[in-house]
């Protein structure tokens, strides 16, 4: 496909970079702190299980490359086990965008929506896309006798509100919103399962690939519907007008609601040209 170094060996890529993370993770001295960034190449094109997955999922390639996944993320949490390490470490899995979905034709992501995978679950839209369906995602976290085990939490979150919290974990300042962290807020509270008075960040502000913007605010979505390119791709060009979702009534987000909600529009847009106009939503209170 032209994306890979061409020492790529793709049966055994995922094999070798979760060796060499299990290894890594063997040479720490458990008295001191350490840091972990795994970026696996699955679950993202080029599609490529292994002999010891391929065929075990039931959903095609696709699934098959997603059981990689998970035995990988397997292998890493076990040698935490293994070296007693893993009540002293949070881990987090995420992801940076919302799922591929295809419906039709023979792609991998395909063939595995014909056999009943939901990658975006109930949510409208797919990665690229200004709906939920581009942004939600899994994050997922461990740290035994720090984080309730079993537990979910409901507050809204930014993946870029992990740099304020893991800033707060280790009692480190942000510089102020205008030099960085620029949207970042500490979720620590609610990862901990502390009871909150409050949500931990006020509204937060997404963009689609092709530049159209939205923030949420409590149960509200409000798309602004303004692209950045002239032609809108014919695949998305309905998120190219302006709408407001109640995403707590309606999830799915299959009620346009603006016209019942011109006040909620109002202080919605203007949070929006507020936040694009100083850089930042975060203010420079936040998170010190």
């Amino acid at each position: 496909m032209g994306l890979d170094a061409p020492q790529r060996q793709d049966k055994l890529v995922m094999d070798v970079l979760t060796d060499q993370a299990v290894s890594w993770l063997g040479k720490q001295d458990a008295r001191a702190p350490f840091f972990l960034y795994f970026t696996p190449v699955a679950v993202h094109q080029p599609v490529t299980p292994s002999a010891k997955t391929k065929g075990t999922s039931g959903c095609g390639p696709y699934g098959d490359w997603i059981h990689e996944l998970d035995n990988s993320v397997g292998r890493i949490l076990d040698e935490l086990d293994r070296l007693k390490l893993a009540d002293n470490t949070l881990v987090i899995f995420t992801s940076d965008n919302g799922g591929v979905l295809l419906t039709s034709g023979d792609a991998p992501e395909a063939k595995a929506y014909a056999a009943g995978m939901r990658v975006s679950g109930p949510w409208r839209g797919r990665k690229h896309s200004i709906y939920e369906g581009g942004f939600r995602v899994p994050y997922l976290a461990r740290w035994p006798g720090k984080i309730p085990a079993g537990t979910v939490c409901d507050e809204t979150i930014n993946l870029v509100d992990t740099l304020a919290t893991t800033a707060a974990l280790i009692g480190q300042k942000l510089p102020p919103a205008r030099d960085g962290a620029e949207d970042s807020f500490n979720f620590l509270p609610a990862l901990l399962g502390q009871k909150l008075s409050k949500p931990q960040r006020p509204d937060m502000v997404v963009h689609s690939a092709d530049g159209v913007f939205a923030i949420r605010q409590g149960p509200w979505k409000w798309i602004e519907g303004r692209p950045s390119k002239s032609k809108p791709p014919k695949g998305r060009a309905e998120e190219f007008k302006p709408q407001l979702y109640n995403l707590k009534d309606d999830p799915a987000e299959t009620r346009d609601v603006s016209a019942q909600h011109p006040d909620v529009v109002a202080r919605l847009r203007a949070s929006l040209h507020k936040y694009r106009s100083q850089g930042h939503s975060r203010d420079n209170l936040s998170n010190l």
